[in-house]
C-alpha cells in the first residue's frame, strides 16, 4: 500500500534532509526497502544519528520507495544517474544504493527548479474575475463562430453535404 500524502506536488517539496539522508545512505552502501506499508527495511550499518533521522523521516522515505513523483528536471536526473549506474552494472532497482543517491539528487534539482505554472493571481477584491474577457465561439456549431457567420455571407469556406445514391 502506498502512503498516502494529500496534494503532493512532487519530491521538490520533500525537505532538504530527507536529500541528504538518501545520498548519505547510498554512498555508504545501505540498501533501503519498504516493508509493508509502515516500515522500513535497511541492509548495511547505519550510524545512530542516521537511525532517528530515517525514524523522523520514515513518510517521506517510504513513500519516495513505494511511489517517487518527480518534475520534469527530477526525471531527468534520475534517468541520467540511473542510467550510469547501469552501464557500471550496479544494482539500479528501488531502494539500492545508486537509486539512493539518484534519487537525492532528483530531489535537489526539483527543489531548484522553480515550478513552471506559478499560481493566478487573485482579481482585486469585488472584481470581476472574467469581466475582461471576451466570449469567443469555441465550437463551429455555434452560429455566431466566424467560419458559420462567413459562409453565410457568401466568402469563406463553402461546405457541401454529398448526396447518397439511392
Amino acid at each position: 500500500m502506498i502512503p498516502h500524502r494529500p496534494n503532493f506536488r512532487g519530491i521538490g517539496e520533500l525537505p532538504p534532509v530527507v536529500a541528504e539522508l538518501l545520498r548519505g545512505l547510498g554512498s555508504r552502501g545501505v540498501e533501503l526497502a519498504a516493508v509493508g506499508s509502515d516500515r522500513v527495511a535497511w541492509r548495511g550499518e547505519l550510524l545512530p544519528g542516521e537511525v532517528a533521522e530515517l525514524r523522523q523521516h520514515k513518510l517521506d522515505v517510504l513513500f519516495m520507495l513505494t511511489a517517487p513523483v518527480a518534475g520534469e528536471e527530477g526525471r531527468y536526473v534520475l534517468a541520467e544517474r540511473l542510467g550510469v549506474a547501469e552501464e557500471l552494472g550496479l544494482p539500479t532497482h528501488p531502494g539500492s544504493p545508486a537509486w539512493l543517491i539518484a534519487t537525492g539528487e532528483a530531489i535537489d534539482a526539483d527543489r531548484a527548479t522553480p515550478d513552471p505554472l506559478p499560481p493566478l493571481p487573485e482579481p482585486p477584491e469585488g472584481a470581476d474575475a472574467w469581466g475582461d474577457v471576451p466570449c469567443v465561439p469555441l465550437f463551429r456549431s455555434d452560429p455566431e463562430h466566424p467560419d458559420r457567420r462567413a459562409s453565410r455571407t457568401g466568402s469563406g469556406w463553402q461546405h457541401t453535404r454529398a448526396r447518397r445514391r439511392g
